[in-house]
This record gives C-alpha cells, structure tokens and sequence, in this order.
C-alpha cells in the first residue's frame, strides 16, 4: 500500500483536517472482495471524541458513500445489515 499527501484538506466538524490517500490491493466484506481501492487517511479523533461522549462504540474507519452507491447499499438500522449489490 503507498500512501501520498496530496496537500488536500477538508473540513469536518472540529474544522481542518489533513488528508492522505493510498492504494488497498484488496478490500474484503465478508466474501465479496472490492479489488484495489484508494483510500484516505483521515484523523477521525474529533469523532471518537463526540462518539465517546454520547455512550457510543469506537469507530475504526468510514465506508464511503462512493462505494456505497456504486453497490446500491440498503442499511437495514432494524436488523443491523448493510445490504449491497454485487455483480
């Protein structure tokens, strides 16, 4: 995996935050496989910080709304599914 800093920057609700991006060869959920897939890199610390503070579980990493429509994703809050579309 490479990772570049392309000097892009976002903003998010604590404000600026850096951004970096890299290549993942493989990307899995359980058995269906994304192939190579460029990422970013973001410091998700201000989410942990209002996540916390509402009682809720540790987040490890976003899935973005790109792959998600691309894959026609259903989130099922019920029965806690995230349900997509494969070819």
């Amino acid at each position: 995996m490479g990772v570049s800093d392309d000097g892009l920057i976002s903003t998010g609700v604590s404000g600026p935050i850096d951004m970096q991006f890299g290549e993942l060869t493989s990307f899995r959920i359980a058995d269906f496989d994304f192939g190579t897939q460029t990422i970013s890199f973001t410091d998700l610390s201000a989410v942990h910080k209002i996540y916390k503070a509402l009682g809720g579980k540790n987040i490890l990493g976003l899935l973005g709304g790109d792959i998600m429509s691309e894959h026609q994703a259903i989130i099922d809050y019920p029965n806690q599914l995230l349900i997509m579309e494969v070819d």
